[in-house]
């Protein structure tokens, strides 16, 4: 992202008569719309390639997917609401909150003052912009329930995606499992269900295209295309560290657990107890308020890590097949992962499946078959590479500009990952 632009956004927000912009937005927005209708074609059909907008949570998914594509030759950029305290400021172009110790309302101003400047400049700027259900840029301001109908009134594509609570609405999660780890971590969304509900229907209305990610889609009235996640990681700087055979020493287990209760940290912890008991010679590491490079240092020296117990897989557990670790994690027979098996690629994927009542037996089975570790790390590896690399990332976001950018009729979207009919390289 342009430097100047930041400098600028930082200049706004400085002086005072910057609060007179955000009475100026409606009239700023009519007129980029006569002047979008006089230029006749989009800003998409008219150039190769469109300019991304990826936000606005703070998660680091965002920052990887825009560089999987900046890395094929788009403009493709981030941007935030609010701060992390996992990642530092410079993982993401820009971040729409004020650095330093300003008091909590001001700080929401302030942060207000920057989306509005940022979205006038996105408008201008950007032809796709890729958002998760917990809204877009201008969520925090008046015009947030408007945000995509500006956006839509100014001919952007929209892309939605999901990455967890964003998209659980709880009472309509049909595994009590499932619902009740959320509970344990989450219960306040328990009681605003039917308002996130209602949020998810209205963005999905608006989006021209909404992935569906494996246990993200339960709760979603709409999904155009079928990825067990969109995650990506960059092979490249995520060398594989295959687990050692014939190597003597303790196993080393690793969990990273910033949400104790969705993960089922306690049963591992249990399960691991009665190892010792047993007399394995095993350490267990819980990975917890750390930040995300130690936390990958970490995963990298492990031999089997364990993603979580109650439900699917997230961004750690990629990273752990990166570097080519055993990952176990909660990919078992419930029905809600058939769709995923039957259209999508989940019967590829090498995770062993593990649950509260079986990850003793799992851990069990795995070191007395040290043998086999070489074999199922080399298979972590080449899965990455193949479903959620930088590459596959792509190719799977290219497709989508393909269909709603280009018209292109021969994409078919939601049979990208048939096991069946997708197209082979």
């Amino acid at each position: 992202m342009n430097e100047r632009v930041k400098a600028c956004i930082r200049l706004v927000i400085d002086t005072p008569w910057a609060v007179l912009g955000v009475f100026f937005l409606p009239l700023n927005i009519f007129a980029f719309l006569i002047v979008k209708l006089a230029g006749g074609r989009g800003q998409a059909a008219a150039r190769r390639k469109p300019k991304l907008l990826f936000g606005v949570t703070p998660i680091i998914s965002i920052a990887y997917m825009a560089r999987s594509l900046k890395e094929r030759g788009y403009v493709s950029d981030t941007a935030v609401v609010g701060e992390s305290s996992i990642y530092p400021r410079d993982t993401f172009d820009l971040v729409l909150s004020p650095e330093g110790a300003y008091p909590k309302l001001i700080k929401l101003c302030l942060g207000n003052l920057m989306a509005y400047c940022f979205f006038m400049h996105a408008l201008w700027t950007y032809d796709v912009f890729h958002y998760y259900f917990d809204g877009g840029l201008l969520r925090h301001t008046l015009f947030s329930r408007l945000e995509l109908s500006i956006l839509k009134l100014c001919r952007k594509k929209i892309v939605l995606l999901p990455y967890g609570s964003d998209a659980f609405v709880y009472d309509l999660i049909p595994n009590v499992l499932w619902r009740h780890g959320l509970m344990i971590e989450y219960s306040r969304f328990g009681n605003t269900a039917a308002m996130l509900q209602k949020k998810i229907r209205r963005m999905t209305a608006s989006a021209d295209i909404v992935i569906a990610c494996l246990v993200h889609c339960i709760n979603l009235p709409r999904w155009d295309i079928l990825p067990l996640t969109c995650y990506p990681v960059d092979t490249e700087r995520f060398l594989p560290v295959y687990p050692e055979t014939k190597r003597s020493g303790p196993v080393r287990i690793a969990h990273a657990c910033n949400h104790r209760g969705v993960k089922g940290t306690v049963f591992l912890i249990d399960a691991v107890k009665r190892l010792v008991e047993a007399g394995f010679d095993v350490q267990l590491d819980i990975i917890e308020a750390v930040s995300n490079e130690e936390a990958l240092a970490r995963i990298k020296a492990c031999d089997i890590y364990v993603d979580q117990l109650i439900f699917g897989y997230a961004q750690a557990a990629l990273e752990g097949l990166a570097f080519g670790k055993i990952v176990i994690s909660a990919l078992d027979n419930s029905p809600e992962y058939d769709l995923f098996r039957r259209f999508s690629y989940l019967n590829e994927c090498p995770i062993i499946s593990a649950s509260p009542d079986t990850i003793y037996d799992v851990l069990t089975q795995l070191i007395d078959r040290r043998e086999t570790w070489d074999t199922i790390g080399k298979a972590s590896r080449a899965y990455v590479e193949h479903r959620h690399s930088y590459t596959a990332t792509a190719d799977m976001f290219e497709a989508i500009y393909q269909k709603i950018c280009f018209n292109n009729e021969d994409v078919d979207l939601i049979n990208f990952y048939h096991p069946l009919l997708e197209k082979k390289a």
